[in-house]
């Protein structure tokens, strides 16, 4: 990976399994996602953290109580009462990155500048209500810790 990634995660399982995104802090050597996937077919996911690596703020799911927490050095922010859960739901996780770029050409040409890549990071889970319907709780972290709840 040529470009250091601001925020990595970190999956930790109920059977006591840990799995990192990278094995070192120079992001020289990463695990796929998918190790995390197919190792949750034998043991449910039980908590996952994205840890900001320039500022050290975490941002944490317990998908096992269904709860999103925000740890700072030295600071712990507790989830506002649309982040809390119920244990006795199945919580299921959602984690992907956007990557954006601003292009800019001519009506007939080809490319004239490409600006600055920026990644925002999504984290949360979903769960099923007694309703039955789909219910999503989904945060946007930019790499400032400018959070978004949704």
């Amino acid at each position: 990976m040529s470009v250091k990634l601001d925020l990595v995660w970190t999956a930790c399982f109920e059977d006591g399994r840990i799995i990192r995104q990278f094995d070192d802090e120079a992001q020289t050597v990463e695990h796929p996602f998918g190790e995390v996937q197919d190792h949750e077919r034998r043991s449910p996911l039980h908590t996952f953290s994205l840890l900001n690596v320039n500022t050290r703020r975490v941002y944490q799911l317990n998908l096992h109580a269904g709860r999103i927490h925000i740890f700072q050095p030295g600071c712990t922010r507790h989830p506002e009462p649309e982040v809390e859960g119920d244990p006795s739901r199945r919580y299921r996780l959602i984690f992907f990155r956007r990557v954006r770029q601003r292009l800019s050409w001519a009506p007939s040409g080809p490319i004239e500048s490409a600006e600055g890549v920026t990644t925002s990071y999504f984290l949360g889970f979903q769960y099923t209500g007694s309703d039955g319907r789909n219910i999503t709780r989904l945060l946007q972290i930019e790499p400032d810790d400018e959070v978004y709840l949704s």
